[in-house]
């Protein structure tokens, strides 16, 4: 192939093919994405629900409340705060554990239930599980003993996320929360779908460990995809620049 044409082959896959370049401390030694970011430290805050906590701590039920572990209160919120658990890269997929509980008591004892070993678990692009091992008597009468029940399922949308690559941190505001069936089996005062409270959440991780929005690994090495489709449009380029030198010379 003559050096001009290859010159204009060059040119064009260097204008065609976008520098694809990830955000600094993505790969690993080895080269490859990192399977999983380990979490340094996480906060959940959440109120729960301020209706039910009104009416514990109101005058008919005489209720009250109290934490331990890692889960403690302070007007208006619960906190879980954990330094255990990893998520992946893309926050589609982890897991935070966490040690204590929350306990609920009112009416004498007739409602003592207790929210214990809070497990908070990524189950797809912007949802996540809350569970808890539940143990007590609930409102009604009914004696509980239950591990790892998926009480609550937590949902946010795009806007509500924040992300800071360099500081490493990830954050999430007033997701949407829902008590699921097994929740209210396990709780005894709400029924399935009710909404509780919205819940606050931050993970901080390595710097360079999440991924970017909108960032895919398929790009990489050297965005093969779209160096073929360059490829075949630098191609035409040529097969063009060669018709046009061979109309000249006729």
């Amino acid at each position: 192939m003559p050096s001009a044409v290859m010159g204009t082959l060059a040119l064009a896959l260097a204008a065609l093919v976008p520098v694809v370049v990830p955000p600094q401390g993505f790969l690993g030694a080895s080269g490859e994405a990192p399977a999983s970011c380990e979490v340094q430290q996480a906060v959940i805050t959440w109120g729960f629900k301020e209706s039910f906590r009104s009416y514990v701590s109101g005058a008919i039920a005489l209720g009250t409340w109290s934490t331990s572990g890692d889960v403690s209160y302070e007007t208006p919120v619960f906190s879980f705060t954990t330094d255990t658990g990893s998520v992946a890269p893309d926050r589609s997929a982890g897991e935070l554990l966490f040690e204590g509980e929350l306990r609920f008591t009112a009416h004498g004892g007739i409602l003592d239930t207790a929210l214990q070993n809070p497990r908070f678990v990524l189950v797809g692009e912007r949802e996540a599980a809350l569970f808890f091992d539940v143990s007590g008597e609930t409102m009604g009468g009914l004696a509980v003993q239950d591990s790892a029940v998926d009480f609550v399922r937590v949902t946010w949308r795009a806007p509500n996320e924040t992300l800071d690559l360099q500081a490493g941190v990830w954050s999430v505001t007033n997701a949407q929360v829902v008590l699921t069936s097994l929740g209210a089996n396990a709780f005894g005062t709400y029924l399935s779908g009710e909404v509780f409270d919205p819940m606050n959440l931050s993970i901080r991780v390595s710097p360079g460990c999440w991924e970017s929005p909108g960032f895919r690994w398929w790009w990489l090495p050297g965005g093969a995809l779209v160096l073929a489709i360059a490829a075949a449009a630098a191609w035409a380029i040529v097969i063009r620049v060669n018709k046009s030198r061979g109309l000249g010379h006729q």
